[in-house]
């Protein structure tokens, strides 16, 4: 350089984004940890079941109830909460095929075979609200 030369800097704030945490069901648990963040912060979100119920994963496939994110974008997780086996209706350990009541339904994991529901007189019964009672499940 050959004379006085002045630079100025100019700083710009980096961007932020938005973490949107919902539940499938404010019932079932509750979520927390969203917010707005600089880019590149890490956080940590959490998903806390109610009791009677579990955590089962998030929309993004994470089975972790608390877990960190590096916030890069503007994001939306969803929870998902599922109930406690119910009295009475436990997992059937032989074959791995768990059977379990949800929102007035039989649900049965653990096997893509049919499944059918008879009440206690052995009628066969839709499975959709169902009233509590005590039901034969026929898989296969």
């Amino acid at each position: 350089m050959t004379s006085d030369t002045s630079f100025t800097a100019y700083f710009e704030p980096l961007p932020t984004y938005t973490v949107t945490l919902l539940g499938d069901n404010e019932e079932w648990g509750t979520v927390d940890g969203g917010g707005t963040f600089t880019s590149g912060t890490t956080i940590t979100i959490h998903a806390t079941p109610n009791t009677g119920y579990h955590f089962d994963h998030w929309s993004n496939g994470n089975t972790q109830a608390n877990t960190s994110l590096t916030v890069m974008n503007d994001i939306t997780l969803t929870a998902y909460f599922a109930p406690d086996a119910t009295e009475g209706i436990n997992d059937v350990t032989d074959d791995g095929i768990r059977i379990h009541f949800v929102d007035g339904r039989i649900v049965v994991e653990g096997t893509a075979d049919a499944i059918q529901i008879f009440d206690i007189m052995s009628r066969s019964v839709r499975n959709e609200s169902l009233p509590v009672g005590v039901y034969l499940v026929k898989i296969g």
